[in-house]
Formats: structure tokens, sequence, C-alpha cells
């Protein structure tokens, strides 16, 4: 079963405030706990679009997203191309 993420659960699984867990980490990666869960679902996203012949809504929800607009302009964001162009690259790629 998927158990939701959320920061107050992280932050007290490391035993922190939320405020202070997001200054440590910030101060760490550079990044926001926010992008970089956005980060991590869109790459896992371009990988699934990559390797696997799911519908790019399915893709969305698999990684997080129910809302494939929000999806898509992350995505743009991250990657720099819309998950339907990112697909067309990849598939001309394979061959398919």
């Amino acid at each position: 079963m998927k158990e939701e993420l959320s920061l107050g659960k992280l932050a007290e699984r490391f035993h922190f405030s939320e405020a202070y867990f997001c200054a440590l980490f910030k101060k760490g990666t550079g990044m926001s706990v926010i992008h970089f869960i956005q980060y991590v679902r869109v790459h896992y996203g371009a990988y699934l679009i990559r390797n696997e012949r799911k519908k790019l809504q399915e893709v969305s929800e698999q990684v997080g997203f129910e809302n494939y607009s929000y999806f898509g302009k992350l995505f743009k964001k991250y990657i720099g191309q819309t998950p339907e162009t990112y697909r067309g690259e990849s598939q001309g790629n394979l061959g398919i």
C-alpha cells in the first residue's frame, strides 16, 4: 500500500521541526524539499516515458501527479520539453 509522504512526517521521522528540516535540507542541497521532490518525480516520469508503454496520464499519476497539466508544466521546467515531445524523441531514438 502506498503511504502518502508529507513534510511533517518526514521531519518527524528525523526528529526535527518542519522549519528546521527545510532549512537544513536547503542548506545541504541548495534546493527546497518541495522542488527536490518535484525534480525526482519528474525525472522518474521521464524514465517511465522512455522505458514503458503507458499513457502519459498514467505516468503522471504513477509519479504522484493527479493533475496531468501540472505534471506537463513541471516536466517542461525540469526536462526542457513537453512529455509528448520527449516521448516522440525517445521513441525515435529507439527505432519504435
